[in-house]
């Protein structure tokens, strides 16, 4: 094997390779802002364009560097397989510290399952665009052997049809995105201190709030009471309203629901900054306000207030 050329032949291809993996990443993370007109071409690009550079990858192999096809799949398969572990890092790097404030064991599933897709994705990405710089390399033995003339000719005959093909394949795509409606999507914020995770939450028009919540403080607890509230103050002034009072349990490592419209004992319904219930409000529409926790440690019962950030659409 000669891993020179195979260096020299991979480095450009790489370096686009990696641009257009990073332009996916950050068109997903952020496809409900601006960026969300521009999302769907540059996915599809991020599908297609490197498809063909796998093929420029095996071609180039053989056409410019005389790489055996072996060594032109081998180059392919080394590229997918650096640029799998690339996006798997990156997504541990994006997504981990928001699963460190998380119980241990959603610490370990979370590992796991990003474990498995990322070996999944290894393999299955080396093989089939291994074979993709295969089928350049035997696309370039191809077009050595015949006459120069007719090979520029094909080479421009075929570079106009899929610059074509992809200009369509584009603007249909865009058209479609564009012309689709869209309703509202319920979107949220729900941050706790670590120690403490929002596991489901849900705003009605109402006020009403569903909340679950989990704690990996490393002690029992037991919650006190809960308050959903515009009023940014109350963690200080010591006049908290509580929205209902109870004693719920939650050992370490473990979840509870702390609101449910459902059971009138524990149903919390958010409020405005002068404890207004926020009743009557469209689909949609955002509310940003705090969730307050009053708990004691059962071991200590030492009596704590947690403040959470609170942002969410209106759902029916």
């Amino acid at each position: 094997m000669d891993w020179d050329k195979m260096l020299k032949v991979a480095r450009i291809p790489m370096i686009v390779l990696l641009i257009l993996q990073m332009l996916s990443f950050v068109t997903l993370a952020h496809q409900s802002s601006y960026y969300s007109y521009l999302s769907l071409p540059i996915i599809l690009l991020s599908y297609i364009l490197p498809a063909f550079m796998y093929l420029y990858t095996g071609y180039s192999a053989v056409k410019n560097y005389n790489l055996k096809l072996g060594e032109a799949a081998l180059t392919g398969a080394l590229m997918s397989a650096t640029l799998t572990i690339i996006s798997t890092i990156v997504t541990i790097g994006a997504y981990y510290p928001a699963a460190s404030a998380s119980s241990s064991i959603i610490i370990l599933a979370f590992s796991i399952i990003i474990l498995a897709f990322s070996i999944f994705g290894l393999v299955t990405g080396a093989i089939f665009n291994g074979f993709l710089a295969l089928i350049g390399g035997l696309v370039a033995q191809w077009l050595t052997n015949k006459i120069e003339v007719k090979r520029n000719h094909l080479l421009i005959t075929g570079g106009v049809l899929l610059a074509m093909l992809l200009f369509f394949v584009l603007l249909i795509a865009v058209l479609f995105y564009l012309t689709t409606p869209t309703t509202p999507r319920p979107s949220f914020q729900c941050t706790f201190p670590a120690g403490f995770t929002c596991v489901t939450n849900k705003l009605y028009t109402n006020g009403s709030l569903y909340l679950s919540i989990g704690q990996g403080t490393g002690k029992t607890i037991m919650i006190k009471g809960v308050s959903c509230t515009q009023n940014t103050n109350m963690a200080t002034n010591g006049t908290i309203l509580w929205a209902n009072s109870y004693n719920i349990t939650i050992p370490s490592g473990s979840m509870a629901t702390l609101s449910d419209p459902t059971k009138s004992n524990i149903s919390i319904t958010c409020s405005d900054a002068s404890g207004k219930p926020m009743t009557d409000r469209a689909v949609g529409e955002v509310y940003n306000g705090k969730i307050y926790l009053n708990y004691t440690e059962t071991n200590t019962q030492l009596t704590r207030i947690v403040v959470g950030t609170y942002s969410a659409r209106y759902e029916s």
